[in-house]
Parts: structure tokens; C-alpha cells; sequence
């Protein structure tokens, strides 16, 4: 169905714009990749990884807003937000969904692998600065807290954490110990177990926050997870 004021020709065009866009993303994208493959993060630049895709550095910042960015832009893809919440979803238990999340959140660190993660977590890429960026919903660390706000948001009205929780500083107290879990996991070379460790970190925290009314419903189900995270 044709949108009102919108005819065929101008919706195909508009559908050839987004097709080009995306395109051009994922060259500038695998570019760097390849590239990373050569040479370390450290000396790649926005102007040779320009010049290897073949573009100027002004569309490449039409694009990105620097490498870090880029970098950034495979989580980006498949985080998705939707997505994501559907597959948490445990009747409001708010320790179920928020480990769920971070299990999937750092599912894709291991997929991307700890050669390109340890280039991402670095001290000077600020999109991993959450106390800056809670709430702008444009890099995956920033979607996850998104939701992880949307889940305690819920919690307080169900009464399953304490209305007077601080759910901004939660949520970036969760961020940081999810930082810590991933940078220890990089140190490490991949070698320990990034989804166990961050299952019993966050699981400590929650504990903390639950409620006599979470664990009046809930009490069965939080054994059963209390002994996942051992």
C-alpha cells in the first residue's frame, strides 16, 4: 500500500537510498576488518581505512564518527533490542531477565572473539563511557542498558525491587561490573569464562536489590538460578 502523499517512483528511491547506505556501512565495515587482520588497531587511522574502501574521509564521517565507532558497529547489528526482550521475558522475574540479557549481550562478545573485543575495550573509547551515554539507544552497551531500565523499571511497579532504587545508577553500577567482567576476560586471552562469571557477578548484585515480594513469588525459580551461577 502506497504511503499518502508518496508515489511508487519516490518509494523505490527512497528504498535504493537505504539499500546504498547500508551497503556502504558494511564496506567501510569489512574493510577495517580486513585490515585489522594486517595491522593493529593502534595504527589504523580514519584516512587509510578511507582510502583502502576506496572513499574520501568526509563520507566516511557520513557514516562513522570515528574508528571507535566503527568498531563498534558489529554489536550495533546484533544486539537488537525487540529482539532481545521477547527472548528474556520470564513472567517479571527481574534476576531470570537480567542474567538472560547479559548472556546474550556478552554471547556476542565470544562470537566476535577476544581479538577484536580487546581492541573495542580500550580506555579511550568514550561509547563505552555508560555514565555519559545511558539512554541513547545508538551502541549495543547503550541498548542493553536500555533495556536492562525497561526490566527494573518493572520490577519497582511489581514490587520486586525498591520503588526508592535509583534505577539510572543500578543500571550503570551493572555496566561497570559487566566492563570489569569483559576487560578480565580480555587480560586473560579469552581463557575464562566470560558467561558463568558474569552470570554469578550480576547475580550477587541482584540479590542485594530483591525484595520480600520477589522472593514470596519467585523463591523456587532464584534457588534453581543461585545454583546456575556456582
Amino acid at each position: 500500500m502506497q504511503q499518502k502523499g508518496m508515489n511508487m517512483t519516490e518509494q523505490t528511491s527512497g528504498a535504493t537510498r537505504r539499500h546504498n547506505y547500508i551497503k556502504t556501512k558494511e564496506v567501510i565495515y569489512k574493510t577495517m576488518m580486513k585490515m585489522l587482520r594486517e595491522d593493529t588497531y593502534e595504527n589504523l587511522t580514519v584516512r587509510n581505512i578511507a582510502e583502502t574502501a576506496g572513499i574520501s574521509i568526509g563520507t566516511f564521517y557520513h557514516y562513522f564518527n570515528g574508528k571507535d565507532e566503527l568498531l563498534s558497529y558489529y554489536l550495533r547489528k546484533v544486539f537488537d533490542i525487540d529482539t532481545v526482550r521477547e527472548e528474556v521475558a520470564a513472567d517479571g522475574d527481574i534476576k531470570a531477565e537480567l542474567l538472560r540479557v547479559y548472556e546474550i549481550y556478552l554471547g556476542y562478545f565470544k562470537e566476535a572473539g577476544v581479538e577484536y573485543i580487546s581492541n573495542f575495550y580500550n580506555s579511550r573509547n568514550q561509547y563505552l563511557n555508560t555514565r555519559r551515554r545511558i539512554g541513547q539507544a545508538d551502541v549495543i552497551q547503550d541498548q542493553a542498558a536500555a533495556l536492562v531500565m525497561e526490566l527494573l523499571i518493572a520490577a519497582q511497579y511489581n514490587g520486586y525491587i525498591p520503588l526508592d532504587t535509583d534505577v539510572e545508577d543500578t543500571t550503570n553500577d551493572l555496566c561497570v561490573i559487566t566492563k570489569g567482567v569483559v576487560m578480565d576476560w580480555c587480560l586473560n586471552q579469552g581463557n575464562t569464562d566470560i558467561i558463568a562469571y558474569i552470570r554469578k557477578m550480576i547475580g550477587i548484585y541482584i540479590d542485594s536489590l530483591l525484595t520480600p515480594a520477589y522472593h514470596q513469588r519467585f523463591s523456587k525459580r532464584s534457588s534453581l538460578l543461585d545454583g546456575q551461577e556456582r
